[in-house]
């Protein structure tokens, strides 16, 4: 009996040395998509450029985003004149990577701020609560960052952090932790035969 449970050992762990041996090594979630805007309380014309008096979001398109990551989801520049600006923003950010993506797209922002001639700037101030993603590995959350335009500097990046909260194992996780399951199993039963035989 013992022959056969230590040959039944052997062959489990010769089974999980071809599994290591054949799962294909860990790959990075990358994260893949784009971005439009679209001003106004209920928006529905999504655009990029967008603009709203002198105030332009325009957006863009991301590639091998890594989870933790800040990255850029698009712009706002603010150009010359006499505006007051008391408005919403939605910000719709579409993945295509990873495949199978679903879930909230939407990010409000309100939108305050003044322009005077050449002076003055703009606060775009989104909703900061990371918004749920599913995909077949699991899912993710997206946060955006707030941010100020001023007409005196360059476009300002719009901002956001993704993070990732679950994802299915891979097979080389499967099979490492079947072998070590073996391995204490294992274990246990050498400790159990090497017991000296006591009489009663």
């Amino acid at each position: 009996m013992k022959f056969l449970n230590l040959k039944i050992l052997n062959l489990l762990g010769l089974v999980t040395a071809g599994m290591l041996a054949s799962a294909p090594a860990h790959a990075a979630i990358v994260f893949s998509g784009s971005t439009t805007g679209c001003f106004g309380t209920s928006c529905t014309n999504f655009a990029s450029p967008a603009t709203l008096d002198q105030l332009t979001f325009t957006g863009t398109t991301f590639t091998n985003v890594s989870a933790g990551t800040t990255f850029t989801l698009g712009s706002f520049a603010l150009g010359n004149g006499t505006d007051t600006y008391s408005s919403a923003f939605v910000l719709d950010v579409a993945f295509t990577v990873p495949a199978g993506t679903t879930g909230s797209n939407l990010f409000d922002a309100a939108i305050t701020g003044s322009v005077s001639g050449n002076s003055g700037s703009v606060t775009i101030n989104f909703d900061n609560t990371p918004q749920a993603f599913t995909f077949s590995g699991g899912s993710f959350t997206l946060a955006v960052n707030d941010l100020s335009a001023t007409t005196r500097t360059d476009p300002h990046a719009v901002t956001g952090v993704i993070t990732l909260t679950t994802a299915v194992p891979e097979p080389s996780t499967w099979a490492m932790m079947i072998s070590g399951f073996v391995g204490v199993g294992f274990l246990a039963y050498r400790r159990r035969s090497m017991q000296p035989f006591r009489l009663a």
